[in-house]
């Protein structure tokens, strides 16, 4: 019968399926991925704690975390700090008191919220060998197609840091 999935009833069927769909989501949470969406699309970002802040997909509106996962997309960094990345353009760069321009922003910590429109992702990094912390926030907005993006910049060292670039 229909109802059947060998030797379970559709309802049993449903809810493990819900329950797994359920830990996905909650395992894909602790990895650091997460996704913000508008009306039509859908932002995913890996944030997983000693790497780099990566775009994971955006794109259109995509409700299941593992979907996206499933896909396949290459990730790219979602703020390229200037001195590891090659040929590509930087959103950022600054030159440390010793003269050093490398920065290697790593995730530190994460925290998504709610607002009235929507929500609120702010992920946290720091260079790995300075005190250099740079706070990126992307807020959603449920009804229309857009993402607000705006970046915090904290030099928490006691010599002055020259910022160079910075969107």
């Amino acid at each position: 019968p229909i109802n059947t999935l060998k030797g379970y009833d559709y309802c049993t069927v449903n809810v493990v399926k819900f329950n797994l769909q359920f830990m996905i989501h909650t395992l894909l949470t602790i990895l650091g991925v997460f996704s913000l969406n508008t009306a039509n699309t859908t932002i995913a970002f890996e944030a997983e704690k000693g790497k780099e802040l990566k775009i994971a997909y955006y794109g259109s509106r995509v409700d299941n975390l593992d979907q996206i996962k499933d896909a396949g997309f290459a990730s790219v960094s979602a703020y390229p700090a200037y001195g590891l990345i090659g040929e590509k353009e930087a959103a950022i760069s600054a030159m440390q008191a010793d003269g050093n321009p490398t920065l290697d922003l790593r995730v530190e910590d994460y925290s998504i919220g709610q607002w009235e429109n929507g929500e609120i992702l702010c992920v946290s990094s720091k260079d790995s060998h300075y005190p250099f912390f740079v706070n990126n926030y992307f807020k959603s907005y449920r009804e229309q197609d857009m993402i607000e993006t705006w970046v915090e910049i904290v030099n928490k060292g006691r010599k002055t840091v020259t910022l160079n670039r910075y969107f």
